[in-house]
């Protein structure tokens, strides 16, 4: 069992480009995923990022479709981890709306 202070944030964009989800931590802190759900309202392409580094690559979404990431295993970087002091970014390829959730950690290693 994953046993730091996990924290969340919801998702709601419809943002052509990048939507931070994550504030960027004060490095050399770093934030670890382990929970990202998705549900678009209509097609589109999203790719997840951390600061300016893609995470995946374009993911193409069917609307009104879950999507979900999730740490299952417990991996202590979870299912997703970005660089030390960078946000956590989705970056859509069109305007449609997006809503959802993200559970995090920031570590601190």
């Amino acid at each position: 069992m994953i046993l730091e202070n996990p924290k969340r944030a919801t998702i709601s964009t419809n943002t052509n480009g990048n939507t931070t989800l994550v504030a960027a931590p004060t490095s050399p802190a770093y934030l670890v995923v382990d929970k990202l759900v998705l549900i678009p309202t209509a097609a589109g392409t999203a790719t997840i990022v951390g600061g300016s580094t893609p995470l995946t690559g374009g993911m193409p979404l069917a609307a009104n479709t879950m999507y979900n990431f999730s740490n299952d295993c417990q991996v202590p970087d979870g299912v997703f981890q970005c660089a030390a002091g960078t946000a956590l970014v989705l970056t859509l390829d069109s305007t449609f709306n997006v809503n959802g959730f993200v559970i995090y950690r920031i570590r601190n290693f």
